[in-house]
């Protein structure tokens, strides 16, 4: 995607539903090995969209622990209760969407290389209900991990 770093969430979704943005490939991390010290695991899924820059990590796959660098336009679904491991190396923007069984949130990151700390962070979230699409597009994102 080419973007700057995003200031808001309102100018992040103008510029997702973009009609000039494509979307390249997404990348599906999973339980197959035991998670890496330090990963992230959680037991709900979640969407990372790497909206501009570099975004590296090491993920579980049926073939083994792989490292996948993603770049603005390219995704990592992590179904519930697997796992992955950032090494935030590289400057990014990475938008998360966490779906809770109740709610649906938002967190963009920002992180600028050979800096501490990250800068930026923007969390939000909104009520969800049950029985729409997205139960249907979750579970096909999970079917697809497996």
């Amino acid at each position: 995607m080419k973007a700057s770093t995003p200031t808001s969430f309102s100018h992040l979704l103008e510029l997702l539903k973009s009609p000039d943005e494509q979307f390249g490939r997404v990348i599906f991390a999973n339980d197959w090995q035991v998670p890496e010290p330090f990963s992230y695991q959680v037991n709900f899924p979640r969407l990372e969209i790497v909206v501009s820059g570099q975004y590296t990590n090491i993920v579980s796959t049926p073939e083994g622990v792989k490292t996948h660098t993603l770049v603005g336009g390219e995704a990592l679904y992590i179904a519930p209760n697997c796992w992955n491991k950032p090494d935030w190396q590289h400057s990014c923007s990475v938008l998360s969407l966490l779906y809770g069984r109740r709610q649906l949130g938002f967190s963009l990151v920002n992180k600028r290389a050979n800096v501490a700390g990250f800068y930026g962070v923007q969390k939000f979230s909104v009520p969800m209900r049950a029985g729409f699409a997205v139960d249907n597009i979750l579970e096909a994102l999970n079917a697809l991990a497996k």
